[in-house]
């Protein structure tokens, strides 16, 4: 079982893989993502900061990649799953 110290790390690391891949590989402001999404903005903000874990959310950042992005968002989500 992973520790709770360990669990909160996980999450926000993943939070944070999240802003820069929207902001690097998506070119998305949160608001933009906000809108195609229709995920409310303080919500998708609490994710990337790492206060909500939300799994759902990682498909939408998914989805909207190309599928060169596809492959560097599973590459890293998998890669922070491990650590």
């Amino acid at each position: 079982m992973l520790d709770p110290t360990r669990k909160k790390a996980r999450i926000t690391r993943v939070g944070e893989f999240c802003k820069k891949y929207r902001e690097d590989y998506l070119r998305m402001s949160l608001t933009d993502f906000s809108i195609e999404t229709n995920i409310n903005i303080k919500n998708l903000s609490a994710f990337e900061r790492g206060n909500a874990n939300s799994i759902d959310y990682l498909f939408y950042y998914y989805e909207l990649g190309t599928e060169l992005d596809k492959v560097v968002f599973r590459n890293n989500i998998f890669q922070l799953a491990k650590e």
